[in-house]
């Protein structure tokens, strides 16, 4: 907005709009393994890409900023390009852009939604999100992995096979596996050449794997 002329007066200040970064009202708690796969498929991309890009977990993306109600809050999403090791909220009017992948971790069961998985499609479509991945746990062998695509402002539905589909803006596939970590029988993970990519812990204990046994093959 240009500056006002000199003379003009207003019966009272602007009110900022006030974006908050929770919503103690809606907030609905989240079961252990709803948890548990959130914070791996969160783990495993702050190791693969946060040094360059930014990994976000259940914060509010907000995409309008003249409305603060039109925002959404992924369960993992990553944004490229700009690397923030620390945000309370995603304002893509300042952070130059929406997220590049966003993944929600779903389950009828365990973790009811205070917001369909309808509406939250609408709000990346409207955000322009170029791609959208959903893990139902309870959905049937085969129809558990679902992939979107941000087309001409259109959100569209991708053609899942196998349970394996291409991350494009990550350059992997995100693939649903078997034991994706302890305690836990199905899960989403993210694949590259055929190698699952590991949380900083698992490259760790893999790390020291190898030193054990190279000292083991010298020590012979």
């Amino acid at each position: 907005m240009a500056s006002l002329p000199a003379g003009i007066r207003h019966v009272r200040p602007p009110r900022p709009l006030n974006f908050p970064a929770t919503d103690a009202e809606g907030d609905v708690g989240q079961t252990k393994r709803h948890w548990n796969l959130c914070t791996l498929l969160y783990a495993i991309l702050k190791n693969a890409v946060a040094l360059e890009h930014t990994v976000g977990a259940d914060q509010f993306v907000y995409f309008d900023r003249a409305d603060l109600r039109r925002c959404i809050a992924p369960d993992v999403f990553v944004r490229l390009g700009t690397h923030l090791d620390d945000f309370d909220s995603w304002k893509i009017w300042e952070k130059g852009g929406p997220p590049d992948a966003c993944f929600e971790i779903l389950s009828k069961s365990d973790t009811p939604a205070n917001v369909s998985l309808e509406n939250k499609l609408e709000s990346y479509a409207a955000m322009g999100t170029p791609e959208v991945f959903t893990f139902d746990f309870d959905a049937a062998e085969g129809a558990r992995l679902r992939a979107w695509d941000g087309i001409g402002g259109d959100l569209v539905e991708r053609v899942v096979e196998g349970e394996r589909t291409p991350c494009l803006s990550l350059d992997c596939d995100v693939v649903v596996v078997a034991n994706p970590m302890e305690g836990e029988p199905w899960g989403l993970r993210l694949e590259r050449g055929g190698v699952l990519l590991p949380t900083q812990a698992e490259a760790a204990l893999a790390r020291v794997a190898e030193l054990e046994a190279a000292l083991a093959k010298r020590g012979k």
